[in-house]
């Protein structure tokens, strides 16, 4: 029986899900939906990275992670800037300031499950950075309320069942040494528990896969179009005359006239006179007395 349900339910949204796309572009067409901007999430894919760990059918953890790299870091000031309105003073003042925050640290946004907590004593997992084949330990780990902005960049990675997490790791090794180099061809980024493990990579000098480039600039193709699309919507004026209706002629259906002559009373029939019952009730008589 369940299987049947089942059955049915597919069935009925293979049959509705056409029609909802239909449904979709008569609303944008119809309705202001705004212009389109720049969000520079396109910039932002190559820097993110994601992963479900599973125990056989069991989501054990799952974790997004963003790299702040200076291109991610110009993206957020480039968004913040325009979203806020500033001028281009404010916004070379912001951007040395983030900048000048990767020369000391190596940053991480993360996205874990509120269940799957970070940074304590005793979290089942724990990070650590690998470097030139080398490992560090993070400076900070702490729970912060994400930026808008990053928000953005995460897309539908981010919503409410999620926790960020801020993760830092010093810059330079314990010579003051830069741990990231010319010669630096990856980083890792390493979440362990006692059973499972999983390590982000991040290619330096080739971290912008073509193919994802393609991917961006087919969707800012796609709004493009969209944008261009779309019908200009017509104002209200007091100007403009309004041209009449014609008033249509009231046509009387079949349906309509079988009931009128449903409801018009029917004739009663004539009743027989006196002297023609007279003359069956004799007749009637005759018949009787011959045949006794």
């Amino acid at each position: 029986m369940k299987r049947m349900i089942h059955v049915y339910v597919a069935v009925v949204m293979l049959v509705m899900l056409p029609g909802c796309g239909r449904l979709i572009d008569w609303g944008k067409s119809n309705f202001n939906q705004g212009e389109q901007v720049d969000n520079y999430r396109c910039d932002i894919k190559p820097y993110i990275r994601s992963v479900t760990i599973y125990d056989q059918f069991t989501t054990r953890a799952t974790f997004d992670v963003l790299w702040l790299s200076d291109e991610v870091r110009l993206a957020y000031v480039d968004l913040h800037v325009s979203r806020q309105g500033k001028d281009e003073n404010r916004k070379n003042a912001l951007l040395r300031r983030q900048l000048e925050e990767n020369n000391h640290y190596l940053s991480f946004y993360v996205l874990s499950l509120h269940d799957v907590k970070l940074g304590d004593p005793e979290s089942e997992w724990s990070l650590f950075l690998q470097v030139n084949e080398e490992f560090y330990q993070p400076m900070e780990i702490k729970e912060i309320e994400l930026p808008y902005e990053y928000q953005i960049f995460f897309g539908k990675l981010w919503n409410r069942f999620r926790m960020p997490y801020l993760v830092r790791f010093s810059a330079n090794d314990a010579d003051d040494v830069p741990l990231i180099t010319a010669q630096t061809e990856t980083i890792e980024l390493h979440m362990r528990s006692a059973n499972k493990e999983n390590a982000f990579v991040w290619q330096l000098h080739s971290d912008k896969p073509e193919v994802q480039i393609k991917e961006c600039q087919v969707e800012k193709q796609e709004v493009i179009t969209r944008s261009r699309r779309r019908k200009p919507y017509r104002k209200a004026s007091a100007d403009r005359p309004r041209t009449p209706r014609k008033k249509r002629k009231k046509r009387s259906s079949t349906f309509a006239k079988a009931t009128a002559d449903r409801a018009k009373p029917k004739p009663e029939p004539e009743r027989a006179s006196r002297k023609k019952r007279k003359g069956k009730r004799s007749s009637y008589a005759k018949a009787t007395a011959d045949r006794s």
